[in-house]
């Protein structure tokens, strides 16, 4: 029996467990999961190496990024690294390389270390390419009208009670101040955030369209008034999406974000299972993580937006916010009280 027979083994066992985890999350299946350390335990004994070296020095023939992934799952199912993983989101990563490659007693080599840094940091790759990528990406009403067009009919639609005044210059004839924007052509105020910003208010208001023509309402955006406070919807949830697109490429120590990635292992864990299941290609997986990713900023965005609002009804309460000027220093408040919560 050769060592590539047995590695081979210990991942086609290993992911087979982590489908029947999937499939019957309240079910113990302790024989299969013996079966896997017995195999490894074989393993081990033939080279002295743990499976995540193995991998690491190339044993089974795979490409780079399902090795990472294969070395990802092995990551989930060792409970000893539970500890350095977790630690991922608050120590340096040099910090949570050292502790695993001591742990699995893994040797000290420029392609092992690599190796398990993409397996490691492979959720944020993915989260940064996802964030850059769509903020780059210009919006433009050729090519994105239909999406801004689909958030107002959501808001206003035609057999609701609001029903905003025409605006014959405004694009396809809407009212786009009063969605909170700051002309006739909401594409334009999309400039600094791109796509990820009309992403995460597009989500915000087709998958909570109660709660966002509520806000839409008492921010006074859908018939503001110069003598009360008021602040425009749209452009606080550009706002608020920037603010999250800098922490996220910033990589600080900004606290829901660190939430958010907790959340994110979990999800990713789920999407591996799900690709081990259907075997889909290396681009397919990594598509899938960056939607799941995708999906959980806009979740986040959603829950800082309302924070935001509740925020601004407290100091309108309290007298700190008079008029509509008064809404970019709420903003910067808000922001401050997020990033030290």
């Amino acid at each position: 029996m050769s060592i590539e027979f047995l590695c081979s083994w210990i991942n086609f066992v290993g992911e087979k467990y982590l489908n029947y985890v999937k499939k019957y999350p309240l079910v113990s299946n302790y024989a299969l999961f013996n079966i896997y350390r017995l195999l490894k335990w074989v393993a081990h004994k033939f080279d002295g190496l743990s499976q995540v070296e193995r991998l690491c020095l190339g044993f089974v023939d795979r490409t780079w990024e399902k090795t990472v992934m294969a070395i990802y799952v092995q990551l989930i199912l060792s409970e000893r690294l539970r500890g350095p993983l977790d630690d991922m989101l608050n120590d340096d990563l040099e910090d949570v390389l050292k502790s695993i490659m001591s742990i699995k007693k893994i040797s000290d080599n420029s392609k092992t270390v690599r190796i398990l840094k993409l397996s490691i940091v492979l959720y944020r790759a993915l989260k940064f390419r996802q964030i850059t990528e769509a903020s780059s990406e210009e919006v433009k009403w050729e090519n994105d009208g239909m999406t801004c067009t689909s958030i107002y009919e959501a808001i206003f639609p035609k057999d609701g009670e609001l029903q905003p005044e025409p605006n014959a210059s405004g694009k396809e004839g809407m009212n786009w101040v009063s969605l909170g924007f700051q002309g006739n052509d909401p594409s334009t105020d999309f400039r600094n955030t791109g796509k990820f910003g009309l992403g995460c208010y597009y989500s915000f208001c087709i998958n909570g369209t109660a709660v966002a023509r509520q806000l839409v309402v008492e921010s006074g955006s859908y018939n503001g008034d110069l003598k009360r406070p008021w602040y425009p919807f749209a452009l606080v949830s550009i706002h608020i999406s920037s603010f999250l697109m800098e922490e996220v490429i910033e990589d600080t120590s900004f606290v829901p974000l660190k939430a958010l990635a907790l959340s994110a292992m979990s999800a990713i864990q789920e999407q591996i299972t799900k690709y081990l299941l259907a075997d889909m290609s290396d681009g397919s997986m990594a598509d899938m993580i960056a939607f799941t990713l995708e999906k959980q900023l806009y979740s986040l965005h959603s829950s800082l937006l309302q924070g935001f609002h509740r925020h601004w009804q407290n100091d309108v309460i309290t007298g700190k916010v008079k008029t509509v000027l008064d809404c970019e220093c709420c903003l910067e408040r808000y922001k401050i009280l997020c990033s030290i919560k």
